[in-house]
């Protein structure tokens, strides 16, 4: 490891003070030093390589702490629809895809990120549609939030999918009789035979690739769920393992393991994966449960119907099966965080919660709620009262203030996505993006905390503006919070002495900078270890 020396810079520690210095110096992959210019020319004779900052502002290196790093690096190979305002154009931009890419019928046409809220007519697209673009070639194109899909009748033909096929915690949509070629939830799961097996290879280099595009946002760790049924499992161990062992990890890796049933978790403690500590690159850790749906999609569970429909959602675990799982977690001193956006299953995840630490009082264990979106007053408080984090991603304001009061109306709406108030109470904040479901851009991020607001500024005076966070909340967030998500506040985090030293040098100061210019904001070198992995 080089020792280095970096100065003259604006250096965010995100340390209990929110100290600001001007220079560190670097021995072993770790922060011995940090001061002033004048105070750091003691270690020069020390130091293999002395950096200029030119006063540019340093923060610490930013933990997303809720990822899928194998699907986001394949999401860059597949066609992103975000950007779609239109069912015409999202077909139009697919034949331009399979032309540019030579796509035929022995290959699939992946894509992701459509959402009908932003199209002109805001309706789904359906398999007609699909169809214009080709009856040839299987086409799967996931929506926004990855838990409804929509088919080709080629695809739908392959795996056999009708009217009359039915499936537990998942919906085929049915139109006059017939499907629609739109799935939800576990109903994608019927696909899963028929999408073609990336090979070990494939999924290595899917896995790189990710990682050089989050290196190149200032991003030093993520909390991946990368290790379930659905990617290879104990393949994807292997993976990581590997990587690691040949130091071509840029990233610290915290591996949350997706567990879909209690049959799952007691294989998971069987084959001792509790016990696996790793190291400060990689290391497994918590265990992920997917509770229900999105809100964008209608299939996150709730306790009152959707308004102008019957419909309330799909949990996919009954709060029985949801009881024993957190229990042998807890006890067991495995956390477990908890995909939940509907307030139905906000509730069941409090519930299961406190069972088990009411249970084994005696056992500290730092549990979560991924999402947190849809929650009443009441589930705001015992999230305090039980010391659940909460893992929140900003950037889904963007998307969900367009259609949060459509769905779920005006009284639910006004206690959800209450980041301040989540903050102010004490509970634990921590960013992520969920990427591939948004983008994994950490500046786009802090500017929705920071503003309430989507890409484009809108609304003007941002949705519900009270909730809005500070710039240095946001950072925490992102940073020393996420180290306390993995027990590794000690470590890493904040720029203090003795801790690892990961961190990125940003093109504007974050903290002077107008709040709807935050988003524009780029990193220009990313630091890991005291090693430049990223520099612009």
């Amino acid at each position: 490891m080089t020792n280095r020396i970096f100065y003259n810079g604006n250096i965010y520690t995100a340390d209990k003070n929110n100290t600001f210095v001007e220079a560190m110096y670097i021995e072993n992959g770790k922060i011995k030093f940090t001061g002033t210019n004048e105070q750091v020319r003691k270690y020069e004779d020390m130091a293999e390589g002395i950096i200029d900052l030119n006063k540019r502002t340093v923060i610490p290196g930013l933990i997303d702490s809720h990822i899928h790093l194998l699907a986001y690096g394949k999401s860059l190979d597949e066609i992103n629809l975000s950007g779609c305002k239109s069912i015409d154009e999202l077909i139009e931009i697919s034949k331009k895809f399979i032309k540019d890419k030579n796509i035929d019928s022995k290959k699939w046409l992946i894509g992701f990120g459509w959402n009908q809220e932003n199209f002109d007519s805001k309706t789904m697209p359906t398999k007609h549609d699909l169809d214009k673009i080709s009856k040839d070639i299987p086409i799967l194109f996931k929506r926004a939030c990855l838990h409804l899909a929509v088919c080709n009748s080629k695809l739908l033909d392959m795996a056999g999918i009708t009217a009359d096929t039915k499936i537990e915690g998942g919906e085929v949509d049915v139109v006059n009789s017939e499907t629609s070629g739109i799935l939800r939830e576990n109903a994608i799961n019927l696909l899963e035979d028929y999408i073609p097996e990336l090979s070990r290879e494939d999924k290595k280099e899917y896995v790189l690739k990710g990682i050089e595009t989050l290196c190149s946002y200032g991003i030093t760790g993520i909390h991946t769920d990368d290790l379930g049924s659905n990617n290879g499992g104990l393949e994807m161990l292997d993976i990581y393992k590997e990587l690691e062992m040949e130091g071509r990890l840029k990233l610290r890796l915290y591996i949350q393991s997706r567990i879909t049933s209690l049959n799952e978790v007691e294989n998971y403690f069987e084959l001792g994966f509790d016990k696996y500590k790793g190291n400060e690159n990689f290391k497994l850790g918590s265990i992920k449960l997917l509770g229900d749906g999105s809100l964008g999609g209608q299939t996150a569970a709730m306790n009152e119907p959707y308004e102008n429909t019957l419909e309330r959602g799909i949990a996919l675990f009954t709060q029985n099966e949801l009881d024993d799982i957190v229990d042998l977690a807890h006890k067991n001193a495995v956390c477990v965080v908890i995909h939940a956006i509907g307030d139905r299953t906000i509730d069941m995840a409090i519930k299961s919660i406190e069972k088990a630490m009411k249970k084994y009082p005696y056992i500290s264990v730092r549990h979560g709620i991924i999402h947190c979106q849809i929650t009443s007053k009441e589930a705001l408080e015992k999230i305090k009262e039980s010391n659940i984090l909460a893992y929140i991603q900003p950037i889904f304001i963007a998307a969900d203030s367009k259609v949060v009061e459509k769905r779920v109306g005006k009284e639910r709406s006004k206690h959800s996505y209450n980041w301040k108030t989540l903050q102010d109470s004490g509970v634990t904040l921590t960013f992520s993006s969920d990427s591939p479901v948004e983008s994994p851009n950490p500046y786009e991020n802090i500017y929705c905390a920071v503003t309430r607001k989507d890409l484009e500024g809108k609304p003007e005076a941002g949705f519900l503006p009270e909730q809005c966070l500070n710039v240095e909340e946001s950072i925490k967030a992102y940073t020393i919070n996420s180290a306390y998500a993995s027990y590794e506040e000690n470590i890493k985090g904040s720029l203090e002495e003795g801790k690892l030293a990961d961190f990125a040098v940003l093109s504007d100061n974050i903290f002077e900078t107008m709040p709807d210019k935050i988003k524009d904001i780029f990193c220009v070198m990313t630091v890991k270890g005291g090693e430049i992995v990223f520099d612009n």
